[in-house]
């Protein structure tokens, strides 16, 4: 029986099937397109594709304060006198401060609060709650949780390549000379995240060597744990994704694999709608 609440933001992408065993709630974030606000939980990222080829300005911001003091008292509702919430990394967000600042708020120190950094994010949180969610389910204590994500997070790798640059030019995180050189050069930006923020580390100039650089940053945690998972995320990619799933298979044949196609709108404002990645956690 699960021994305490759980609550992640809406950047974490699941489906009905993915948390099923375990009890959770959602706190959203919010996009502006067009001075028209919408909860991320209530859009698809399909929405953003035209405005992203149209360079239109789009923004996303935080959960309020009041939306995570809502989660708790659900989560108190339940019967839960412990909560933990996983936030996206506070490196990218200030969905950790909101979340912070709301158990201040609440007031009550006959719950126990835990706002965890593991400095990841998206597909990479998603990734790491897999490897627990049986756990969870099974009653593990959430000093044992906290310990467990914290561990498993410094033992992960999330990396993907962009091959629809158009929205980092929108929103300022390319200039646009270096836009159309890497259009010219066939450039692929190799993006890992990082001490919880998104740093460029390589630049291959073809898909080959994307996915090489991906097979060796697997390969680099492996001695880390006696398990592996890996998420792989694949946006209008298949040809890439059915290479790389062969290599993954080939070189860590008792991985488990997860294979999504989603990284809901506040990420694909950020970042566009074409490429691949994965995030992997040795355990």
């Amino acid at each position: 029986m699960q021994k305490f609440g759980l609550i992640i933001d809406s950047t974490v992408y699941f489906d009905e099937d993915t948390f099923k065993n375990i009890d959770f709630e959602v706190v959203s974030l919010s996009v502006t397109v067009d001075e028209m606000t919408y909860q991320e939980v209530e859009i698809n990222e399909e929405l953003l594709y035209p405005y992203i080829d149209e360079g239109t300005r789009m923004n996303s911001s935080a959960p309020s304060v009041g939306a995570f003091v809502e989660a708790y008292e659900a989560a108190i509702e339940k019967g839960y006198t412990k909560i933990a919430v996983i936030p996206l990394s506070s490196g990218l967000s200030s969905t950790y401060q909101s979340a912070v600042m709301a158990a201040d708020l609440l007031d009550r120190p006959d719950i126990d609060i835990r706002v965890i950094d593991t400095l990841s994010a998206n597909f990479g949180i998603r990734n790491l709650l897999l490897t627990l969610t049986d756990d969870i389910a099974s009653g593990m204590d959430i000093d044992e949780f906290e310990k467990e994500i914290l561990k498993r997070a410094e033992q992960s790798k999330l990396q993907f390549t962009l091959t629809h640059l158009r929205q980092l030019l929108n929103t300022g995180r390319l200039r646009k000379l270096t836009y159309y050189a890497a259009g010219i050069l066939r450039i692929k930006p190799l993006i890992e995240l990082i001490d919880g923020k998104l740093e460029n580390v390589a630049r291959p100039r073809s898909m080959r060597s994307v996915i090489h650089n991906f097979i060796n940053s697997i390969g680099s945690i492996i001695k880390l744990g006696k398990l592996l998972r890996i998420t792989v995320i694949a946006l209008n990619e298949e040809a890439a994704l059915e290479e790389l799933l062969r290599q993954i298979k080939a070189e860590f044949p008792h991985a488990t694999i997860d294979v999504i196609h989603k990284i809901n709108p506040v990420f694909t404002l950020s970042l566009g709608y074409k490429g691949i990645g994965f995030a992997a956690t040795a355990y």
